[in-house]
């Protein structure tokens, strides 16, 4: 059986919590890594132009650093709440 191989270079750079398709991006790798499926992942390296085949390890730890940076983001909106809802009724009695 031939390999499948899933460019994820996006995925592994990405410094933000993630968006659309890096979570369709994140769905499908985790389901072709469940089921045991021949996916092989690659990313792109910028300095020799080529791409390298990444382990799956690498990925996870990309994961881990997404939802620790959502997670964070969610927690200073959750910290904000109090100071945007006196804000809006400001607003709203002008």
């Amino acid at each position: 059986m031939q390999n499948i191989w899933l460019d994820v270079t996006t995925t592994l750079q990405w410094k933000r919590p993630p968006v659309g398709i890096l979570r369709v991006e994140r769905e499908l790798i985790r389901y072709h890594r469940t089921q045991g499926t021949n996916y092989r992942f690659v990313k792109f390296e910028k300095t020799t132009r080529a791409f390298v085949e990444v382990c799956y390890e690498q990925i996870e730890e990309a994961f881990q650093r997404q939802v620790a940076d959502e997670n964070s983001e969610t927690s200073s909106l959750l910290q904000n709440i109090p100071k945007i809802q006196m804000n809006l009724m400001q607003l709203w009695k002008n």
